[in-house]
């Protein structure tokens, strides 16, 4: 069904062979759910057993530089490419490079564990920083996706349909320097309270976009 994905990132480049994962709960044979950053474009991909749902950003959409940006994407649950709009610091983006309609049955990933900053075969790994990654259950308005992006305040995203928030992790018991290692490391600060699990010891880094005012 419809999802809102929301995010803070700061890329450093895109990844092995340019195509780094930024989540990924794809199967092998039916490629259901990925964001990729790679080549500079976000690109949304919905596996459907006929054609594929793609929504692509324009060119240079994702930052390489270093600097921390917001992302979100949003999907409706239909077919329709055109019901899936992306934003970046709070702006709607207007226009995509592509976007192609699905056709067909939506396919299944209820096999898969979602995977965030690599690829479910761990050879696509975003090379780059996390912090706040929220997800709903519901496609976010306009207004909501705005003011998520401009906040800039950690915990934002339980203020914002708290019912319909299913993961909320926002790193923020890391600590700088020390890495992250375990099963159930990562702490859900949603309802669901659905802990996930460090892969790879990744290390906690200081996001100081985000106030706690």
């Amino acid at each position: 069904g419809p999802f809102t994905y929301a995010f803070w990132a700061r890329f450093r480049s895109l990844g092995p062979s340019v195509q780094g994962r930024n989540f990924d709960k794809t199967d092998a044979a039916t490629g259901k759910l990925s964001l990729n950053s790679g080549q500079c474009v976000m690109r949304l991909s919905i596996g459907h057993t006929t054609t594929t749902l793609i929504v692509e950003s324009t060119a240079n959409y994702v930052d390489t530089s270093g600097a921390w940006n917001h992302y979100i994407m949003t999907w409706d649950g239909t077919t329709t490419a055109s019901g899936s709009p992306m934003y970046k610091n709070g702006v709607r983006q207007t226009v995509y490079q592509r976007q192609q309609n699905a056709i067909g049955a939506l396919q299944t990933d209820a096999a898969r564990t979602l995977r965030w900053g690599n690829s479910q075969g761990g050879d696509r790994n975003a090379n780059g920083d996390y912090a706040d990654i929220a997800i709903w259950n519901v496609q976010l308005t306009d207004s909501e996706a705005m003011s998520l992006g401009n906040a800039k305040l950690r915990f934002m995203p339980v203020q914002i349909r708290p019912a319909s928030l299913v993961r909320y992790f926002p790193f923020d018991d890391f600590t700088q320097g020390l890495a992250v290692t375990g099963s159930g490391s990562v702490i859900d600060r949603s309802k669901s309270r659905m802990y996930g699990s460090a892969s790879n010891s990744p290390v906690g880094v200081a996001d100081n976009n985000i106030s706690y005012v």
